[in-house]
């Protein structure tokens, strides 16, 4: 699937994963996800972020909260599991069905490649996922913020 994304959904996925390291978190959620794309202030999420009156400050600051608290929920009994793991640090859920969004998104607009405005979208679609839970929390308005990202991605 990867092979489809552009060089900014790319480095989105590689900034989500940044993000998880960062924080010290045991799974790529969507909010990581989030994170990424807000992170880069001339990138898709950033511009439909602006673009529906949000500001990204309190929005980070949202975000890590809910995700610290999702990933401290998580920790407990996960030693063993983590060592098996060897270090990797898996997507959750909610990042893989932000993953599938974003595909679905590039295929309703009959585009081949996946862009960080499908991404964007991607991270919209799971409703009580950590990125929608840390817009709400952050005062977002999320139903502009998904028309901002839509024309986005429809290359308005």
């Amino acid at each position: 699937m990867f092979e489809r994304f552009t060089e900014e959904a790319r480095a989105a996925v590689t900034g989500a994963q940044a993000q998880a390291v960062r924080l010290g978190h045991q799974r790529v959620r969507a909010g990581h996800l989030l994170l990424a794309l807000i992170d880069d202030d001339a990138g898709a999420g950033a511009r439909a972020l602006r673009s529906a009156g949000a500001d990204p400050g309190p929005l980070r600051s949202s975000a890590e909260e809910v995700l610290g608290a999702v990933d401290e929920r998580r920790r407990e009994g996960r030693g063993l599991l983590e060592k098996l793991r060897g270090g990797h640090i898996p997507f959750g859920g909610d990042t893989k069905t932000a993953l599938k969004g974003a595909l679905s998104a590039a295929v309703q607009r009959g585009q081949g490649d996946i862009g960080a405005a499908h991404l964007f979208l991607g991270v919209l679609t799971d409703e009580t996922g950590t990125a929608v839970h840390a817009l709400e929390e952050a005062g977002v308005d999320v139903p502009a913020l998904h028309a901002a990202a839509e024309s986005a991605a429809d290359g308005g």
